[in-house]
């Protein structure tokens, strides 16, 4: 775990100084995530109910022209999903480092109270720990979901997406923004179904400007 996350914040950092010649920005953002799970096991198509998580991380804004900038984050973020089945619940809890890489554009600003973004790109993100919690009959229990490539594991650590964002950006440095993410990558084993992780976010966020 502690590998990959030295490599996905050491890929974020390399792509912030390529581009240091540049004015960049640097965010930090916040927000919630309702995120849901697509499995297709044996045939049997089905999707979870939406949970509610947690997401926070950085972001560098790399302008590219006067429209567009490309950015890079680094976030904390919660997937899974709910469902009960018959008297049991169930709820999935899934933490992962992402690193989204999106390109934006930006409107020009009439008002000069700031500007309307979009942007599309991909985004890798890896399992550091998860769990399911089961309730039934007035008992609870938990178990620890296993991240790796491995016979004993129960899903694979790099879990890879495409996402959609869009937002506004004060003058002031705050913005707001919402993204879509659809999970791309299976992440079960060895072809026993299907798995793919998709999510929403919304985020609130602040970018300090650059001093250069």
């Amino acid at each position: 775990m502690k590998k990959a996350f030295f490599t996905m914040a050491l890929m974020y950092g390399l792509c912030a100084i390529a581009f240091a010649q540049n004015q960049v920005a640097f965010k930090i953002n916040a927000g919630i995530s309702s995120a849901m799970v697509k499995s297709d096991v044996d045939g049997e198509k089905e999707n979870t109910k939406c949970r509610i998580g947690f997401t926070a991380g950085v972001a560098t804004n790399i302008p590219l022209g006067q429209h567009l900038s490309f950015e890079p984050g680094l976030n904390y973020l919660q997937k899974g999903g709910k469902q009960n089945v018959d008297q049991a619940k169930y709820e999935v809890v899934l933490n992962y480092i992402e690193m989204p890489l999106n390109l934006l554009y930006k409107t020009s600003s009439k008002s000069n109270s700031g500007n309307f973004f979009v942007g599309a790109g991909p985004s890798l993100a890896y399992g550091v720990s998860g769990k399911i919690k089961l309730e039934e009959a007035g008992n609870s229990e938990s178990v620890k979901i296993k991240f790796g490539n491995g016979d004993d594991d129960d899903l694979k650590a790099l879990d890879i997406g495409a996402n959609l964002i869009a937002g506004y950006q004060f003058k002031s440095g705050f913005s707001l923004c919402a993204n879509y993410n659809l999970g791309l990558s299976n992440s079960f084993h060895n072809g026993d179904g299907t798995w793919k992780n998709n999510y929403f976010g919304i985020r609130m966020g602040y970018a300090f400007p650059s001093r250069r």
